[in-house]
């Protein structure tokens, strides 16, 4: 989502909650027997009624984690929770309902666990479909540390505030984040830009995360791994500034990029707290929807109007593939803006779409991906406190000093498993001016077979 809002309409979102202030502290990622879909899912046990799952298919709502369980659900109920949840609510009210058409029988499920190899847990369900016909799947759930509190407040408003009417310690989050303004497009009148989107940064070293599909906006970025972008940053004024970036990691399925900036002299990075292990409830967020201008005067009195930056308040209502459903209300070019807990101000999550929403007209729900599940893939941390980019160092280093190109193999492949940009260059001077020409043709075939590399 970058001005243009994308839409999540046509997949599946299963979830329902039975109880009101749920902490779900048993998640995991699910991954289907046919390896076409990861979801987030939160199992249902005979004490800890709730069933908030992804997008897998309808057979996994309700699923407990006891094997033969058996359960029984209303179709109709399912859909309307999820119609629901998909638009930044937890229910949909009578008047809303009378709109929508639910498929109306009942489904029974029947869980078979089974433990796996790898310590995973497989699941075997079979659903029977008002004796109408019968389904079987099998998925795999990987254990994820992560505690969420789903809203059971089915009169959650979202609350979209401009800049000015935050408090000061708000306001000073904006420090942090910046937008994205895509290049300029040559129209045959003049040179313009229609696109943008939002970043911020987590350390201040420059580190700074922005959603794939915002960095897209510069190709010769993702291509060559490191550009310079045009950004602003909002204080009292809106202040626009070239950042040279460097591309460190990206991700298609998780929609983010870390990049690491390199700002001029002048520029002071204030940078937000990341936390991997909670989201709360009550969330907050901040960036650069397109829809909010305001006006500002620059130095010489000139006025202007510009995209505000604007916040928006709300909670975490359900589930939706691999991100979070909530009802915070943005619109295109909010697409990178971090999710922060409303109690202490830290990063829970990346904003990376918007979901359609029956609500008014002053936006659309945010769904974000959560930051522990880019750290267990991609281990951002380990970028933060400088491990990452020592083993990367030390494993060039080795790749220097063999002469087997079988060596070689098994250090690229450690490479590949790192799942980074950062030592590619090394490599690629490697690939030219290695000792041994056989180390040199894996390098090669290595870079040639991984150029587009976004996991």
């Amino acid at each position: 989502m970058r001005k243009i809002l994308a839409t999540f309409c046509s997949s599946v979102l299963l979830s329902q909650i039975s109880y009101a202030s749920i902490v779900c502290d048993k998640m995991y990622l699910a991954n289907d027997n046919e390896n076409t879909s990861y979801s987030l899912i939160c199992p249902s046990t005979e004490t800890h009624s709730i069933s908030l799952s992804g997008r897998l298919d309808v057979n996994y709502l309700g699923i407990c984690m006891e094997n033969g369980c058996v359960r029984d659900f209303n179709l109709s109920d399912a859909f309307s929770s999820m119609y629901a949840r998909m638009n930044g609510f937890t229910e949909l009210s009578d008047e809303q309902k009378a709109f929508m058409s639910f498929p109306n029988y009942v489904i029974k499920t029947k869980v078979t666990l089974e433990d796996s190899i790898n310590g995973n847990i497989n699941i075997r369900i079979s659903a029977d479909y008002s004796g109408l016909y019968s389904q079987e799947k099998q998925i795999e759930l990987f254990p994820i540390n992560l505690a969420i509190e789903f809203s059971s407040d089915s009169k959650t408003i979202p609350n979209r505030m401009d800049y000015s009417l935050v408090s000061k310690e708000q306001k000073q989050l904006s420090e942090s984040v910046f937008q994205v303004i895509g290049p300029a497009v040559d129209d045959g009148l003049s040179l313009s830009s229609e696109e943008h989107g939002t970043g911020f940064f987590i350390s201040q070293d420059g580190y700074a995360l922005t959603n794939k599909h915002v960095l897209s906006l510069y190709p010769n970025c993702l291509n060559k791994k490191s550009c310079e972008i045009l950004s602003k940053f909002k204080n009292s004024t809106i202040k626009e500034r070239k950042l040279s970036i460097r591309l460190l990691t990206c991700s298609h399925k998780l929609d983010f990029c870390l990049i690491k900036a390199k700002p001029s002299s002048d520029f002071n990075i204030k940078s937000l707290n990341i936390n991997f292990s909670k989201i709360p409830e009550s969330l907050m967020t901040l960036g650069f929807p397109g829809d909010k201008q305001s006006e500002f005067q620059l130095e010489n009195g000139e006025i202007i109007q510009d995209i505000a930056l604007t916040y928006s308040f709300g909670n975490t209502v359900g589930l939706m593939g691999t991100g979070i459903s909530t009802s915070l209300f943005i619109k295109g070019g909010a697409s990178g803006s971090p999710i922060l807990s409303e109690s202490d101000y830290s990063v829970v999550g990346i904003l990376s779409n918007g979901a359609e929403s029956l609500a008014n007209s002053d936006g659309s729900p945010g769904i974000f991906r959560p930051l522990r599940l880019i750290e267990d893939s991609f281990l951002l941390s380990q970028y933060l406190n400088g491990e990452k980019q020592k083993r990367i160092e030390k494993l060039i280093r080795k790749l220097t000093l063999i002469q087997d190109k079988n060596e070689a193999r098994l250090l690229l492949q450690e490479y590949s498993n790192e799942k980074t940009y950062y030592g590619e260059s090394k490599l690629k001077v490697l690939s030219y001016n290695h000792s041994e020409s056989n180390v040199r043709k894996e390098i090669i075939r290595y870079l040639e077979n991984n150029r587009t590399n976004s996991w």
